[in-house]
């Protein structure tokens, strides 16, 4: 089992059907291991992506994606777009942050209601042999966030936050170079993405 270097949620953060976000990814490396040999003997082909979260299992109920634990938070957040609990559904962002020592990337989970926003943030170091892309590891931990906020919030035991503390959170990032941010006359921050074209 290779070694892998986490933060303090990978053992704190519970996932459907796993203890802990360590738990789970330790979980997910005998299966990256068989798809590594799959892809070395010819069985998946070369251009096919598959990861161990893809991996389907059969039941009497139909089919389950029982080593992808998001895909059920999935399924609720759009159960409380329905409900009208939140306006639409959360918009999932991704940014390198460079202050890890490694690098990294991290999630942002944003839900709009009536009142303002709600923001769970996830991160994951670089350079681990993880068993799944780091953007999938950091967008577990930013939807278990997201979703226990909502929850909240929607019991009434949470307030949405303003434009301004929003963007104050987002900013404690480094990367704000290539982004934009607004207030403006809404509840909603208007957040956008400058491009900058790659050199020749």
């Amino acid at each position: 089992m290779p070694l892998i270097r986490v933060g303090p949620k990978a053992v704190e953060v519970k996932l459907q059907g796993f203890s802990s976000v360590l738990t789970w990814l330790a979980t997910l490396i005998p299966y990256a291991e068989a798809l590594e040999d799959a892809y070395a003997n010819g069985i998946i082909p070369e251009d096919e992506i598959v990861f161990p979260t893809d991996v389907i299992k059969f039941t009497d109920k139909g089919l389950a994606f029982s080593l992808d634990p998001t895909r059920k938070i999935v399924d609720r957040l759009w159960q409380y777009v329905h409900e009208g609990q939140i306006l639409r559904f959360p918009a999932i962002l991704h940014v390198t942050h460079s202050r890890y020592s490694a690098g990294g990337v991290v999630t942002f989970a944003l839900a709009f209601v009536r009142e303002g926003t709600l923001l769970g943030i996830g991160g994951c170091l670089a350079g681990n042999l993880l068993p799944i892309p780091e953007h999938d590891v950091s967008d577990a931990l930013a939807l278990v966030e997201l979703e226990r906020q909502i929850s909240q919030y929607v019991k009434g035991t949470l307030s949405p936050l303003p434009p301004s503390a929003i963007i104050t959170k987002m900013r404690k990032y480094d990367w704000e170079e290539k982004w934009s941010f607004d207030e403006g006359d809404s509840v909603h921050p208007t957040i956008s993405f400058r491009h900058q074209p790659r050199e020749t």
